[in-house]
């Protein structure tokens, strides 16, 4: 068995990934499987050639998959910039619209395409193929609708109540999620799509006099800031020219009495319509897709089998309009004017680098003659946890005992601190040597094996000098030069699938079914449970004065909820959205 006091010498940090394709060709990198290969491969070909790298994954459990490795192998002095074109997360012609979170990280990304200039110089955004497929608002539309406030600015309440509605805000009592503003007397809460935090905008007369993030559960002012950035609350405006477009446009697309039809009533009165997505192209005289997004130095690859998803995507577009354009009250535009072709896909990526990562030609002869290379990933050994066993970490200590004069060093990624814990207690009293590291660089730079967290499913083996093209004639051989590494995720380990990081937000969504909608639902003694802070029991209304500025305070209600020990949260009533009944 390995002794705890054994030394590893310490790990080469360079993976060598090929030199990048020239515009308009094309190359294959083989044998890079599972989200663990593929990040280190972007990465390592991002930093010898900075740029900006567009990942299109067949599907967004790919794409999650392979921004949570990305999370943990971009842990670096120096990162690289990082971006997610998020999915919807709504079907073609849906009725209802995202939900706000994902059109604030999608607007986000999209201005980030046009105006990060780390991005450019050396990033990577990864999109799915049912997004790369999918027309988008046009460039001209985030800068537009965008604006900076300052301290200190001029700032017209009535024109920036306007402009908000305008670009799709929602004036709300109280603002929770991204797109609701309000307005008490001088004071603006606006919670912008792109920020990670509500604003809270003080004005005197018509000057900023302070500008202020806030918490929106309990309403009281954080940090001060200097500057704020707002974008566009959506891809479509509500302002008068984007409006007459689309009543000109209604007309000559369809043939039915827009009196009857409730989403033209809405649209011409400014109200966001739910589903108003699936006019998109209404508003505007041209569209723009992700390819209109990019700077001009950029590479493209492609991760997993892109084309048959797009094909699909195509395929369910079709058949959901039409079983959804029987309904005469809400006439639809044809798929082709909401999305790319899988021809208009393949025409459009021709003229960039391109480069096909994670296929099934994992046995594919190298040959860089042709652009085919195969990459130094290799399958993990079968070393998972048997909790069964009088020695569940048996068959990794047999692996690591097998391999104790190699220099062989493992990296084990599990999705929690809580996790980490855990697995550091049982390779303790299997007498397996292993500290916690945050990242892959502290890992390289470490002695030993480690134990980080990481949000992804599938792992993998390397010798980063056995990377193609390192070793030259003359050079030592890959025995001599050599350190292999084993990079296990929890799955390989425990069984499973880890969860990709949600947000917050997101999984508001999974207590939809016990939400409670109204005061009128809850019985002071019920137990409750709140999205962040779990099971409590309810103990009925409190009123409370709520700081909004420097000695001025306005009452607010709360619901009191106590927890085990007596501890004490109260929910403002605005939060309502936070809590659902207890399903135990």
């Amino acid at each position: 068995m390995p002794n705890a006091t054994t030394a590893h010498p310490k790990t080469p940090v360079s993976l060598s990934a090929p030199q990048l394709p020239t515009p308009g060709s094309r190359q294959h990198w083989h044998g890079v499987e599972g989200a663990a290969a593929q990040a280190i491969s972007l990465l390592d070909a991002v930093r010898r050639e900075p740029q900006l790298l567009l990942v299109v994954a067949a599907n967004s459990n790919i794409a999650e998959d392979l921004l949570g490795a990305l999370d943990f192998f971009n842990l670096h002095a120096e990162p690289v910039a990082i971006a997610q074109l998020p999915d919807p997360e709504t079907l073609p012609y849906d009725h209802f619209s995202p939900h706000p979170d994902i059109v604030s990280e999608r607007l986000h990304t999209l201005y980030r395409l046009q105006n990060d200039a780390a991005l450019h110089r050396c990033g990577i955004c990864v999109v799915s193929a049912s997004s790369l497929a999918t027309r988008l608002c046009p460039t001209a539309h985030i800068n537009s609708q965008s604006l900076v406030l300052e301290v200190n600015a001029r700032l017209d309440l009535d024109e920036f109540k306007l402009g908000l509605a305008n670009s799709g805000y929602q004036h709300r009592e109280s603002v929770f999620e991204h797109g609701d503003f309000a307005v008490r007397g001088s004071v603006i809460d606006l919670f912008p799509m792109g920020s990670e935090q509500p604003y809270r905008i003080e004005l005197f007369d018509e000057e900023i006099e302070s500008l202020r993030t806030f918490d929106p559960e309990s309403q009281r002012s954080l940090d001060r800031l200097e500057t704020v950035s707002i974008l566009p609350a959506g891809e479509v405006a509500l302002h008068d020219q984007a409006i007459n477009h689309f009543r000109d446009r209604w007309h000559e697309e369809f043939d039915r009495d827009p009196d009857h039809c409730p989403i033209y009533s809405d649209t011409v009165a400014g109200v966001t319509s739910a589903g108003i997505e699936a006019y998109l192209p209404m508003f505007y005289d041209n569209t723009a897709t992700v390819f209109d997004y990019l700077p001009a130095k950029h590479s493209i690859f492609l991760l997993g089998e892109v084309e048959p998803a797009i094909e699909k995507f195509s395929a369910d577009a079709r058949r959901r309009f039409e079983q959804q354009s029987i309904d005469p009250t809400r006439p639809l535009l044809p798929p082709e004017k909401l999305y790319l072709s899988l021809l208009e896909c393949r025409n459009a990526l021709s003229p960039a680098a391109r480069v096909q990562i994670g296929d099934q030609q994992k046995d594919a002869a190298h040959n860089p003659a042709r652009g085919e290379y195969q990459l130094p990933f290799h399958a993990n050994p079968a070393v998972a946890i048997d909790e069964h066993s009088e020695q569940p970490l048996q068959a990794l200590a047999r692996y690591l005992e097998q391999h104790r004069l190699s220099g062989l060093r493992m990296l084990f990624c599990v999705s929690s601190a809580g996790r980490r814990e855990l697995l550091l207690e049982k390779l303790a009293e299997a007498n397996i040597a292993a500290s916690a590291v945050d990242g892959w660089q502290a890992f390289l730079q470490s002695q030993g094996h480690g134990v980080g967290i990481a949000h992804f499913n599938r792992g993998t083996s390397l010798n980063e000098a056995a990377a193609v093209g390192t070793l030259e004639p003359g050079q030592a051989s890959r025995a001599e030069t050599s350190c292999d590494i084993n990079i296990l995720a929890e799955p390989e380990l425990f069984g499973g699938a880890v969860k990709p990081k949600a947000s917050r937000n997101r999984e508001r969504n999974n207590l939809a079914e016990a939400t409670i909608q109204s005061l009128v639902e809850l019985r002071v003694g019920a137990p409750i449970v709140h999205i962040d802070h779990g099971v409590g029991r309810y103990l009925g209304l409190e009123c409370m004065p709520v700081p909004i500025t420097s000695g001025e305070s306005v009452d607010a209600e709360f619901m009191a909820l106590e927890y085990a020990g007596g501890d004490k949260l109260y929910v403002p009533v605005t939060s309502m959205h936070l809590i659902a009944r207890y399903m135990g």
